[in-house]
């Protein structure tokens, strides 16, 4: 195993799909964005982490021009065998991990591989742990606090509910907690209420399938549960600072770039 490169980058709006011949890992510091992989686009913020494998195609940008998107990079040349074997795995390549347990079990996993070695491995294994471990786990491990493990339950919530309605009483009842104590809660963590955080997830997901040539904006509309195509429109230019048409003009298609 051998690092190639590693850098702390910000990474401008681009729509350049690309593969490098060695493993691409990333983990995000700042900003929000979006990434193809295997023909499925998923969303990406602040905490996460992803990796794609050696030769993959794939693509990861900001939401829109103007955007940075902050992240650790890392390209590491992997040759052993049974490492390989393990991050090959569908299970986990391509796949977004959220800070804690599932990032760093993903990167103790990974320097587990080399524990049956002894010399040879040494300088290698020091080496990846303070490039890799030290950036990521560290930040992975950080201690929450019981505001912030509700804040997170209750975004989660949100998103499993992200195609239907959520009332207050629903997030509030969830962490055992008064409504007015939830808003505050909100106001605190995100500057946002909870209402009007759970239409910015409901915005930011739709992007996901915005471009698709057999989506009308009614259908997308109904998808992530807005009452009709006006309303999810003021909403998405509240969020997006643009109108739909406008994002729509200015979004390079991935999916036809993937075709051609």
């Amino acid at each position: 195993m051998n690092i190639i490169f590693a850098t702390m980058s910000e990474t401008p709006y681009n729509n350049s799909i690309h593969q490098h011949d060695y493993f691409e890992f990333h983990y995000i510091t700042g900003g929000e964005g979006i990434y193809l992989f295997n023909n499925e686009k998923k969303m990406i913020q602040k905490g996460d982490f992803v990796y794609f494998p050696s030769n993959e195609a794939h693509f990861l940008s900001p939401l829109q021009k103007g955007e940075i998107l902050q992240q650790i990079y890392i390209l590491i040349d992997i040759t052993d065998k049974p490492l390989l074997y393990y991050l090959n795995d569908t299970k986990y390549s391509g796949q977004k991990f959220i800070p804690g347990s599932q990032c760093s079990c993903l990167i103790e996993k990974m320097i587990n591989w080399f524990s049956y070695r002894e010399l040879e491995l040494l300088t290698l294994k020091y080496e990846f742990k303070s490039q890799i471990l030290k950036l990521i786990l560290e930040n992975d491990l950080k201690a929450r606090s019981k505001e912030d493990v509700m804040i997170e339950r209750c975004i989660q919530m949100m998103l499993d509910n992200i195609h239907s309605t959520l009332k207050l009483v629903d997030l509030s009842s969830l962490i055992n907690t008064s409504e007015s104590y939830l808003i505050k809660l909100f106001n605190n963590s995100v500057k946002s209420t909870p209402h009007k955080y759970f239409l910015k997830l409901k915005i930011k997901q739709s992007l996901l399938i915005i471009n698709q040539n057999d989506k009308s904006i009614e259908q997308i509309a109904e998808i992530f549960g807005f009452t009709d195509r006006y309303h999810y429109g003021r909403v998405f230019k509240k969020v997006m600072g643009t109108t739909i048409k406008t994002y729509r003009k200015n979004t390079v298609m991935i999916y036809n770039d993937l075709e051609n």
